[in-house]
C-alpha cells in the first residue's frame, strides 16, 4: 500500500481523534449498517465494549442509527461529510 493511499485515512483519524477500535468499527459500518451484536461477532468482542465505542462515535457524530432491524436492534451507519 502506497503512502498516498492512507494519508486521507490518517488525517481523518487525528482530526477526529480516534481509537484503534473506533477505526474498525468505522471500517465495518462503511460496508453496511450493522447492529452492535453484528459488529461484536466480527470483532470478536464483547456487545459492552462495542456499545460503547459506538456511543463515543455518535458523540463525535461520526455514527446515526439507521433504522430498526427484524429484531428491534439499532442498526448504526456512518454519515457522510
Amino acid at each position: 500500500m502506497k503512502i498516498e493511499e492512507v494519508e486521507p485515512g490518517v488525517k481523518y483519524a487525528s482530526q477526529h481523534r480516534l481509537t484503534q477500535g473506533e477505526m474498525k468499527i468505522l471500517l465495518i459500518l462503511m460496508e453496511k449498517p450493522s447492529t452492535t451484536q453484528q459488529i461484536a461477532e466480527k470483532l470478536n468482542t464483547t456487545g459492552t465494549l462495542v456499545n460503547r465505542q459506538l456511543m463515543r462515535l455518535r458523540l463525535k457524530d461520526l455514527v446515526v442509527i439507521k433504522d430498526r432491524d427484524e429484531r428491534g436492534s439499532n442498526l448504526f451507519e456512518v454519515i457522510e461529510k
